[in-house]
């Protein structure tokens, strides 16, 4: 099985898995009234980022996946390290 026929799902996937992640801040935001702090709104536009760039992957040729699947891993990364500030601060 190549690599090609695994890694369109998968991005898929991490599409919809940051999809989740940002409804559920919206629901703890406008529903139950959790304001964010400064540096949860900068994960979200990591979150945002990710699902952005794993979608324009999918629809990308098949050749093309891979570039796509590279700049979704930066934009993964950059939320790492919003996510390792956030517990530093904290």
């Amino acid at each position: 099985m190549k690599l090609y026929s695994l890694s369109k799902p998968l991005l898929l996937m991490i599409a919809l898995a940051c999809i989740g992640m940002l409804a559920v801040g919206l629901y703890l935001q406008l529903r139950l009234e959790m304001l964010p702090c400064p540096l949860c709104i900068l994960q979200r536009y990591a979150f945002a980022a990710d699902a952005l760039l794993a979608l324009i992957s999918v629809a990308l040729p098949t050749h093309s996946t891979r570039i796509g699947a590279a700049l979704t891993s930066l934009a993964a990364l950059a939320g790492v390290g919003i996510a390792a500030r956030h517990l530093w601060v904290k």
